[in-house]
This record gives C-alpha cells, structure tokens and sequence, in this order.
C-alpha cells in the first residue's frame, strides 16, 4: 500500500481500499484497537494539504513516544501482525484519552461563550428596543382622549 492512499477522503489508507478494509476486520483485536488509535491522533494531527503521512506520524511519535517505524508498521503492514507492542499500545491509547479531554474542555469552553454571547445579544436587542420605541408610535399620534383623527373630522 502507498503512503498516499486515502488522503482525499481522510480514511489514512485503512478503508479506501477493499481490501485493506476486509483484512482490517480479520485483524487482531489489539492491533486493530491501536489501528483506530492511530487512526484518530493522524486525523486530529493532520494539517490538511500542506501535511503529507511521514511528517504527521512524526508528530505522533513525539506526542506519544511511539517510534516513527512502528507507526509506518501499524499503518502499512497491520495485517501481518500478530500482536502489538503492550506499551505502544497503551502510550496510543493514552494519547487519544488526552485528546479526548482537551475535546470536552474545549466543547465546554465553547458552550460557555455562546452562552454569554446569547446573553449580550438579548441585552443589546432589548436595549434598542427601547431606544427605538421608547413611547409607542400610535400612542404619539392619539389624542388622550383615544380618538386618532387628530382633529380631522372623519
């Protein structure tokens, strides 16, 4: 397989190809485990365009400690193996919990902001409301006996 299959549809290679995905479900559960791990670190570490496979596992391998060449197995040669590395596997796994945590923190945060800026938009669009209206237009134009004519005879 080439290092630049499944960049279009950001798969990393594993789906994109019938074949790659029949025996990705025939693999182990643990190397198939770190398989998604891994999987996910590259999709949230990518940069898009300007990134190509070997610089976005580097970024991998630096976040998790996992070597550069492991990471090329996972991603190339999974099928042919038979186990994973119980320490690559946990350093994976820890580094997507990571990600996970800084998801959530960052979804709060988010929800946060809007939240105050829902408030300040309410407070602004009431604030106009009253500048803009602050006696009813028909109430002006109505004599305080009610009778809007206003001295035209009807």
């Amino acid at each position: 397989m080439s290092d630049t299959n499944g960049v279009a549809d950001g798969t990393f290679g594993v789906a994109c190809d019938t074949r790659d995905a029949v025996s990705f479900a025939a693999l182990e559960p643990a190397v198939a485990e770190a398989v998604r791990d891994m999987r996910r670190l590259h999709r949230a570490l990518d940069d898009g365009l300007s990134d190509n496979h070997e610089s976005t596992r580097a970024k991998i391998a630096r976040q998790t400690g996992v070597p550069v060449s492991y990471l090329k197995r996972l991603h190339q040669r999974a099928s042919e193996m038979p186990d994973v590395s119980g320490k690559w596997a946990r350093a994976l796994r820890l580094a997507c919990e990571r990600l996970d945590a800084r998801t959530a923190r960052l979804k709060h945060q988010t929800g946060k902001i809007e939240h105050e800026l829902s408030t300040i938009r309410g407070a602004r669009a009431r604030r106009r409301g009253e500048a803009r209206g602050g006696a009813d237009q028909v109430a002006v134009l109505e004599k305080p006996g009610g009778d809007r004519t206003m001295g035209r005879e009807a």
